[in-house]
């Protein structure tokens, strides 16, 4: 028995440490200790976007709305928790004037 890989990407320059399918099961949503959520699609991992600056710190979890396909959610270790709107971001890393985060918590 062996595996074999389809599809690759390399889109972090640090530890994932988080991986989650949206509601849908179109996309993966990873999350890093780079500070970044990449959004890629699923089928060919083909980078859809990012946000190189989602956390002013460490990124230690990522999830997914059951309900809404385009709802994500990031907890780091600056003490927030992010929700993220993931049509909004755009791919040359830029955070879009729309894609602040919508909802935040402070610890």
């Amino acid at each position: 028995f062996y595996l074999d890989r389809i599809h690759s990407a390399q889109e972090h320059d640090d530890i994932i440490t988080g991986i989650v399918l949206t509601a849908d099961k179109s996309k993966l949503v990873t999350a890093s200790y780079d500070k970044s959520i990449v959004v890629l699609e699923k089928e060919t991992l083909k980078l859809l976007s990012r946000v190189p600056a989602a956390h002013t710190d460490l990124i230690n979890a990522v999830a997914a709305d059951p309900f809404n396909t385009n709802s994500i959610v990031t907890a780091g270790n600056d003490g927030k928790v992010l929700t993220w709107d993931v049509r909004k971001t755009n791919i040359e890393g830029n955070v879009a004037q729309s894609c602040k985060p919508i909802f935040t918590f402070i610890s």
